[in-house]
């Protein structure tokens, strides 16, 4: 008797080994089939063509659709707020078929693009774009501008509006996209000086680290210089931020 339980036990656990390797691995690649049959599922939705001006270029915008792990829109928090969300746009070339990303690295909400007067004309290349930085060509109104997430600030695991919000640029072709305003700073809103070729900018700093932008934090003036293509400064330098300060208080802070 005791052998026939010893049997009934190994059989059993036999039979259990076998269902074991049936089981599908979670981070095992999906099959060639898996794959397309997943991508059939999902929907991919071109917003309508936007013409840059008088040149060769489209901008096609890729709708965010609502995805519930990336959703927000940018609201009362910026000059600027659109209906849709983006999570990249492609340039399309008219003239020879060709079309690329504006990013196809990095993971992002686009709230809001503003081509200005992007005629790309010479700024068309990396080279010739490189050129006109160098040269300080007045080149404000031959940019494209985006409001733009790309960090989890508040670590909620989505991109939302409640991270912060960047000012990227590109030329007319969607080249040279870059980020020109501070990391962890919040733009609240931002402007192009043509006569000196710069961006002001107004952003938001966390400074009590809640994770959250509001009244409760501190508005900053900056500015960037197209011409040295570098980071964004502060406008105002810490002393005379102490020394407007101290009128504050002497003209407005009430005596005891």
């Amino acid at each position: 008797m005791r052998q026939l339980s010893i049997i009934i036990a190994l059989t059993f656990g036999l039979i259990s080994c076998n269902d074991n390797t049936k089981k599908p691995v979670d981070n095992e690649p999906l099959t060639e089939a898996q794959q397309i049959a997943k991508l059939d599922k999902l929907k991919l939705d071109f917003n309508q063509p936007v013409l840059i001006d008088s040149s060769v270029y489209v901008m096609y915008p890729l709708t965010l659709n609502n995805n519930d792990e990336e959703v927000g829109e940018l609201g009362g928090r910026s000059s600027y707020s659109r209906p849709t969300n983006y999570w990249n746009i492609v340039f399309y070339n008219t003239a020879n078929g060709e079309y690329r990303l504006l990013d196809d690295k990095r993971k992002m909400v686009i709230y809001y693009y503003d081509q200005r007067n992007s005629n790309v004309g010479s700024t068309s290349s990396s080279s010739n774009f490189n050129e006109y930085l160098e040269n300080g060509y007045n080149h404000v109104d031959k940019l494209i501008y985006y409001s733009v997430t790309t960090l989890d600030y508040n670590k909620d695991g989505k991109l939302d509006a409640d991270d912060p919000n960047y000012l990227f640029i590109s030329d007319g072709a969607g080249k040279n996209f870059k980020q020109v305003s501070p990391d962890n700073l919040n733009v609240t809103n931002w402007q192009t000086i043509k006569g000196t070729n710069k961006i002001l900018l107004q952003v938001t700093k966390d400074i009590n680290n809640d994770k959250k932008f509001n009244e409760k934090d501190i508005t900053i003036p900056m500015v960037y210089d197209l011409n040295k293509n570098d980071k964004s400064k502060d406008i105002f330098k810490d002393d005379y931020i102490i020394k407007l300060k101290k009128q504050l208080d002497e003209q407005w802070t009430p005596k005891e």
